[in-house]
């Protein structure tokens, strides 16, 4: 049976690189802590574990924030790349980060915010925007690796 008090760490998984979903499991396991996968598609585990779950959502736009966003509560983590979904999780007090090692907080939020405008725009002038992060390799997912762990730890103190 999982604790109640355990933190659930939520994974908006379409756009995570598969080296981070096992950091993820392999963590999850370790400290018995559920994850809940949400995607409008299967995504496999690599990991089996009766605290896994995948959470198949509609084929529509949001769906899978939506769930993330109504199933996420004070004491979770949730993983994830989109910036307004980010906002609205730090809203509620969550801890949320991404795939590369950033933490999110309501004090470096706003620059995400604005730098996601700013590409939204250039885009729409027709202008390819520079796109940082192509590849995921060992640096990547180091830092990663860290800044999850630290945050788990955080939440399991």
């Amino acid at each position: 049976m999982v604790n109640p008090e355990k933190p659930i760490i939520w994974v908006d998984a379409d756009s995570i690189p598969q080296k981070a979903k096992s950091v993820i499991l392999k963590a999850a396991k370790k400290n018995y802590v559920p994850v809940v996968y949400a995607a409008n598609r299967n995504i496999p585990f690599t990991e089996e574990s009766p605290l896994f779950t995948m959470r198949i959502c509609e084929n529509a736009p949001d769906a899978a924030d939506n769930l993330i966003l109504e199933g996420a509560r004070t004491g979770d983590m949730v993983i994830t790349r989109d910036i307004p979904l980010v906002a609205k999780i730090l809203e509620k007090g969550i801890c949320v980060i991404n795939d590369r090692g950033t933490r999110f907080s309501s004090e470096n939020i706003q620059k995400f915010l604005e730098q996601r405008e700013e590409s939204l725009f250039i885009s729409a002038l027709g202008i390819q925007p520079a796109r940082p992060h192509k590849t995921y390799g060992d640096k990547e997912l180091h830092a990663f690796s860290c800044c999850f762990d630290k945050a788990l730890h955080e939440l399991l103190d």
